[in-house]
């Protein structure tokens, strides 16, 4: 998960990086007639990042279907066996004692 993380930290700082030398140097990105080429630098690094990010979401909300799933299995569980205490509880007669 972590990998994922700085993986698309990287790609973002990469185009942040580039997008910060375009804007210091406009006048001669404009003067080369270079915007289309530095558009799609910065659009490539920007879906890298977004790549690299879906992946790592995919393995995050796995991890916590996982962990939900577990806890409301434990519900579930609980839920059940008092339901069958429940009813062991009710067959007993309520004049008896229990020990």
């Amino acid at each position: 998960m972590t990998k994922y993380t700085q993986h698309a930290s990287t790609y973002i700082a990469d185009s942040g990086s580039l997008a910060e030398e375009v804007f210091s140097s406009i006048r001669t990105a404009q003067a080369f007639g270079a915007q289309k080429t530095l558009t799609d630098l910065f659009d490539a690094y920007i879906k890298k990042a977004a790549v690299v990010g879906i992946k790592g979401a995919k393995i995050s909300s796995l991890g916590l279907a996982i962990m939900f799933f577990v806890i409301y299995s434990g519900y579930a569980l609980a839920f059940f066996y008092g339901a069958i205490l429940v009813s062991i509880l009710c067959q007993v007669d309520v004049g008896t004692e229990r020990s």
